[in-house]
């Protein structure tokens, strides 16, 4: 009788065992994928859009006004910090927090991430001459495409100062160059964050 109790019990923790395991592995891929930003099983309908266009793509080139992190504006105004009009390109294949995002950093203290990344691109463009190859996206006067300075591409230079994420389903160069920012702790990786794509889904 003691044996078959010893054997019962046994079972009964072996599968506690497992329970708590699977659970423990369940919570982690879950903060992964939220909390660090990792899941990007989504996909961005503008740039799958903007891939497919048949449009060729077009130079758009001045003195660009800093939207956000991964947006600029051309031609428009700027009043009180803010770009009015022009012809907005999105910076393909990244995305950046959103201006309204805030993070965490290891002691919680709440960092707005948002506009950190806005400042690191307007430190990166100011008076400096700005070209675009773009091409259109579904909303009107918007585009997307890869924009430099002299001797830098900013989609790239973004992503490597952990200012900004590669966006669902961009290249492979992208994702490379997103998973060197993470090992390095650039930027964005040194906080806790949500992915910009995941925020927007219960604040837009």
């Amino acid at each position: 009788m003691n044996s078959i109790s010893f054997s019962l019990n046994a079972f009964a923790a072996k599968q506690c065992r497992r329970a708590v395991h699977g659970l423990a592995v369940a919570v982690a891929l879950l903060v992964a994928g939220t909390v660090h930003g990792d899941d990007h099983n989504g996909s961005d309908p503008e740039l799958a859009y903007a891939a497919a266009s048949n449009q060729p793509a077009v130079e758009i080139r001045g003195h660009a006004c800093v939207v956000d992190g991964d947006t600029l504006a051309f031609g428009g105004e700027t009043r009180n910090g803010r770009c009015i009009g022009g012809r907005i390109v999105h910076l393909d294949g990244i995305d950046a927090p959103e201006l309204a995002q805030t993070c965490r950093d290891g002691f919680y203290v709440t960092i707005a991430c948002g506009r950190y990344a806005r400042s690191h691109l307007i430190v990166m463009t100011r008076q400096r001459l700005v070209r675009c190859l773009a091409r259109p996206s579904k909303r009107q006067g918007h585009h997307r495409g890869t924009c430099f300075t002299t001797g830098t591409n900013l989609n790239t230079m973004m992503i490597n100062a952990g200012m900004a994420l590669a966006a669902p389903g961009a290249s492979g160069a992208m994702a490379s160059a997103e998973r060197r920012a993470r090992t390095g702790r650039n930027g964005i990786w040194q906080m806790r964050f949500t992915a910009p794509w995941m925020w927007r889904r219960t604040h837009t």
